[in-house]
């Protein structure tokens, strides 16, 4: 493993099921957003969620929910240097949040 995916050791995520990040496609509606801010609860807690968003941004992740984001939010945010991966997982709303 080299040091750009040493991150990885330190993700919340690790050892969970794959899965748990990747909904079917059959998954829609109130049932797939349900699914998807409970795994986003888990990446709110982790300490290299910037890490993990930034990976997403730079290898375009077009499944699955990493950093706290999914496929649809991630398109919206543009190529990676136009920001700093801190700046962008802060701007995210909380799954728990109001609103």
């Amino acid at each position: 493993m080299t040091d750009r995916w040493g991150w990885r050791q330190h993700a919340r995520c690790r050892g969970l099921p794959t899965d748990l990040f990747y909904a079917s496609e059959q998954c829609q509606g109130s049932l797939r957003r349900a699914r998807e801010d409970e795994v986003k609860r888990i990446c709110h807690r982790c300490a290299v969620r910037p890490q993990c968003l930034t990976h997403a941004l730079e290898h375009p992740e077009r499944h699955g929910i990493w950093g706290a984001t999914t496929p649809r939010e991630r398109a919206g945010m543009g190529p990676v240097g136009d920001r700093r991966p801190d700046a962008a997982v802060s701007g995210l709303r909380r799954p728990d949040a109001a609103g």
